[in-house]
């Protein structure tokens, strides 16, 4: 039986590992639910050309 989590506890799980971007890479294919709240945590910091941008999450 395949159980659901509420969407605040994914964002819980995720939050603490913001900064591991290779397990948030890998919770992003775990299932659907879980590829936004990932992505958004991957790309909030994205640097192009020496010029640092940040998203408003």
């Amino acid at each position: 039986m395949i159980m659901l989590l509420p969407n605040e506890l994914i964002d819980c799980i995720l939050d603490n590992l913001s900064s591991d971007k290779n397990a948030l890479s890998n919770y992003s294919l775990l299932k659907k639910a879980w590829v936004v709240p990932s992505q958004r945590r991957i790309f909030a910091k994205i640097e192009l050309d020496g010029c640092l941008m940040r998203s408003h999450i």
